[in-house]
């Protein structure tokens, strides 16, 4: 895959809930860092686990956002030269990198359960999983693909530090560094670990710019990258919004959800603006378009 050239941006929510103001931050800063280079932003729908998804939440996903006036080149309703742009239309995709995986040996077979997975009974001295020891080359990949075992890819290096636009030179912990990560759960879901590095590679990604809890994940995706031959793209993590305990806003609380201010009638601008100044992007807190945003933005992160 030749390198990436040009900018292209992308936000790529979740339908398991409302957008809250955390995802609007991140989908500003994603759109405003795409807009200020005259680049692409698309949108791509993570609806691989149709299980957590909520009906109608997709659709709303859509329709807060241009609410918002936060429009994509590329994705749902616009289409785009990498479509499809939801996850769960891009199987046959992901199948074909595991069968890749598979080919090149570096996946095996884990039946840990999540509790073994998450305690130190489940890892040797290295952080592999004891499962590590099996290799593909003698179990059939379509043996397993639904059924009691996982599949994790067998991870030879993770890199113990990479650059952040924002955070700057980020060290990964302990716990991070030579794991082996799930690419298709037991129940034949294929793992998000997989999925967003496919995607965003066949997408030429050239920028992904997503919430700070994502920031233990980055090691292990960019091992994803190597090992697929993919170019590395650049990484951004923005500042997580809290509510007022200072928890971490989630898509359950339905309380916190944009789709509930749209639909009572608030004026867009208003909102926008409020979650612009919290993200320290306006010096007050005014009503603000998009547009009037993009125009009049002066921060060294963009």
């Amino acid at each position: 895959m030749p390198l990436l050239a040009t900018y292209r941006g992308r936000f790529a929510p979740s339908p398991t809930g409302a957008l809250h103001a955390g995802n609007i931050q991140t989908a500003l800063f994603a759109w405003l860092h795409a807009r200020l280079r005259h680049g692409v932003f698309a949108l791509r729908i993570e609806d691989t686990d149709l299980p957590r998804s909520r009906p109608g939440s997709a659709q709303n996903i859509i329709d807060d956002l241009r609410w918002l006036g936060l429009e994509w080149d590329e994705g749902p309703s616009i289409g785009g030269a990498y479509g499809p742009y939801w996850q769960s239309q891009r199987e046959d995709i992901y199948r074909a990198y595991l069968q890749r995986l598979y080919a090149m040996d570096m996946l095996y077979p884990c039946d840990c359960t999540r509790a073994m997975r998450l305690s130190d009974s489940a890892a040797n001295t290295f952080g592999q999983c004891k499962c590590a020891a099996r290799s593909s080359r003698h179990i059939k990949l379509t043996n397993y693909m639904a059924g009691t075992y996982a599949w994790k890819v067998r991870v030879a290096h993770i890199p113990a530090q990479f650059e952040d636009l924002r955070l700057g030179s980020v060290q990964t912990s302990s716990a991070q560094f030579g794991k082996d990560f799930i690419a298709l759960r037991s129940d034949g879901i294929f793992a998000y670990q997989l999925a967003v590095v496919v995607d965003d590679a066949l997408m030429r990604i050239s920028h992904i710019i997503r919430g700070e809890d994502l920031v233990e994940a980055t090691p292990s995706q960019i091992a994803l990258y190597q090992l697929l031959n993919f170019p590395v793209p650049q990484f951004l993590h923005t500042p997580l919004v809290c509510d007022s305990q200072n928890r971490k806003l989630a898509k359950r609380n339905s309380a916190e959800g944009v789709q509930r201010l749209r639909l009572a009638g608030a004026d867009p601008r208003v909102v926008l603006g409020q979650i612009a100044y919290r993200a320290s992007l306006l010096a007050e807190n005014i009503p603000v378009t998009a547009s009037e945003l993009l125009n009049s933005i002066q921060i060294t992160i963009f």
